[in-house]
């Protein structure tokens, strides 16, 4: 049984029609955190939501347990179409959207997917850890989900929440984190090594391979070793290391150096291979 009525404007009230004494027993059965109670003008349509339980008297009212008990007249909140996968690195700034409209005075509520304590309350936050909150802009209609200076154990699956008990009002986004870094020297002379270092690290594990990419173009170590490709794996760390070698460089070395995992992380580097007669 669904009851429905009108909220009073600024008030935790809303408008109910009254119900016979009659109706008590169904009710009670079919609604637990609702109970039948003398009002003291038996007239009034007035419901009050309170939080305690309690048996049922005569019946001349309702008084609702909560007010997500009742649906109230109107349309219904509903999320705006917003991306359910980013991928972030580590250090970076993840911001997870939500958008709902006909929102009305219900709060949004993001958490974590398997924790029950909420993360914001609206602009509230209700945890300990400052490098996330909730970002608003006034009268928009976008509730995001800040999260700052990202680290791995921050990766997982989010809720996004209308206050309310109806299940579909969640909206599910995941969050993917890696780490990944790549160092070595921008400038090399002519004739000289480019020497590039790549750093992945997994969640769980270490990512399953590292290749490395010049302009989009595929390396892999040559036969006459101007080439050279070594990879590294260190399990409890969860890293894979690679290293790219580049003997007798030159100018056509030059462009943009990418390494990329097996999981799709990727970070890139530009190195410039200069002729030292330019330069003296």
């Amino acid at each position: 049984m669904i009851l429905r009525g009108r909220r009073l404007m600024g008030q935790n009230k809303v408008f109910c029609p009254t119900l016979p004494s009659s109706s008590s027993s169904s009710l009670e059965r079919n609604l637990p955190g609702v109970m039948l109670d003398e009002e003291e003008n038996p007239d009034s349509r007035i419901v009050d939501v309170y939080r305690r339980r309690g048996k049922p008297k005569r019946g001349f009212g309702v008084r609702v347990l909560n007010l997500d008990d009742v649906e109230l007249s109107g349309p219904l909140p509903r999320f705006l179409p917003t991306p359910t996968f980013y991928s972030v690195a580590v250090g970076d700034t993840a911001i997870l959207e939500c958008g709902v409209v006909e929102l009305d005075d219900k709060k949004v509520i993001w958490r974590r997917a398997s924790d029950s304590n909420p993360l914001t309350v609206g602009r509230e936050s209700f945890h300990e850890d400052n490098r996330i909150m909730s970002e608003h802009e006034p009268h928009s209609n976008y509730w995001n989900l800040l999260i700052h200076r990202v680290q791995l154990r921050d990766a997982g699956v989010y809720e996004c929440q209308v206050s309310s008990k109806l299940r579909h009002l969640r909206h599910h986004v995941l969050l993917q984190v890696h780490a990944i870094s790549i160092s070595g020297s921008s400038v090399v002379d002519r004739d000289g090594t480019i020497f590039l270092r790549c750093n992945a690290t997994g969640q769980d594990h270490s990512p399953d391979d590292l290749d490395w990419f010049i302009e989009g173009n595929k390396l892999s170590t040559s036969s006459d070793e101007k080439v050279s490709i070594r990879k590294f794996v260190s399990l409890t760390d969860r890293t894979i290391v690679s290293i790219l070698e580049i003997q007798n460089a030159q100018l056509g070395d030059s462009g943009l150096y990418t390494c990329r995992t097996s999981n799709l992380q990727v970070r890139s580097m530009h190195v410039a291979v200069l002729n030292k007669r330019a330069y003296g």
